[in-house]
């Protein structure tokens, strides 16, 4: 087994690091997209109503994002 692993040792640091890579990769794409798009949505309520209290900006916050505020239409993912 120790023979093994010590010639296939490149192998699994390559598998090991390609894992790690696409890990890092998902994670920030998530964040570049979810962020701005909360954001947008906190935007959206406090300016619909102006006299949101703190408690009210959590509770927004707390729900989902509406599915219709995604455009999935122009990304052909919409079923026909």
């Amino acid at each position: 087994m120790m023979n093994w692993l010590v010639r296939h040792k490149n192998k699994l640091l390559l598998l090991l690091g390609s894992f790690i890579g696409m890990y890092v990769t998902i994670n920030v794409t998530v964040n570049l997209i979810g962020v701005p798009l909360a954001a947008y949505h906190s935007y959206k309520a406090w300016n619909d109503s102006q006299t949101l209290t703190v408690d009210q900006m959590l509770e927004q916050q707390e729900s989902t994002v509406p599915k219709d505020s995604v455009r999935t239409d122009s990304l052909n993912l919409r079923k026909k």
